[in-house]
């Protein structure tokens, strides 16, 4: 195993060009505040400029202070080029044997920002298969695991799950989110 060629390749998967439109299921399922959940929505993102032409993708806060809508496919929380691999081991993800690569932050913009810190990956193709970051502090406890799946040769997120519970005087707090994309179609031209 060597953590940069692997990451490397799982990279390229990540990052490798869309189609101009693509159209998906999001469904989102849980919680309060941040997470509106129990909504389904066929969207269609123009990917150049990352403009959904149509549905409503889950809103989520992702640690920034800001609140936005989370168009997962072309406005991820992972972004690859934001971490350098550290390590890597043979692990297992979903009781299935991968790839575990230790994540150091490149692009760190503020000090509540959660960060990625282990991708998994399949032991032979190096296909991305999550990535996990956790964020534990005196008072919350956060884990966030956007997962992967490989479409018609492209490789696009499959979900996207949050859990943030707290602690002393912040246990009233326990939130738990997920975002399922499914049913990709790509074109060329509008769908």
């Amino acid at each position: 195993m060597n953590a940069a060629a692997d990451y490397a390749a799982a990279a390229a998967q990540l990052t490798r060009t869309l189609p101009a439109y693509v159209a998906y299921t999001d469904r989102t399922e849980g919680g309060f505040g941040p997470f509106h959940g129990g909504q389904s929505s066929k969207v269609v993102v123009h990917v150049p400029d990352g403009r959904v032409i149509s549905g409503h993708p889950a809103t989520v806060h992702f640690g920034t202070g800001n609140w936005r809508e989370a168009e997962l496919l072309t406005n991820p929380p992972f972004r690859p080029a934001c971490y350098a691999p550290t390590d890597a081991q043979a692990a297992t993800f979903d009781g299935k044997p991968a790839e575990r690569i230790a994540l150091r932050p490149r692009c760190r913009t503020g000090e509540d920002d959660a960060d990625f810190t282990v991708l998994y990956v399949d032991p032979n193709s190096r296909a991305p298969l999550a990535v996990v970051g956790t964020d534990d502090d005196k008072d919350v406890q956060a884990r966030v695991e956007e997962r992967f799946i490989a479409v018609d040769g492209y490789t696009v997120p499959a979900g996207l799950h949050v859990k943030v519970k707290g602690e002393g005087w912040m246990g009233w707090l326990d939130v738990t989110a997920n975002v399922e994309l499914s049913d990709y179609r790509f074109s060329a031209t509008p769908l």
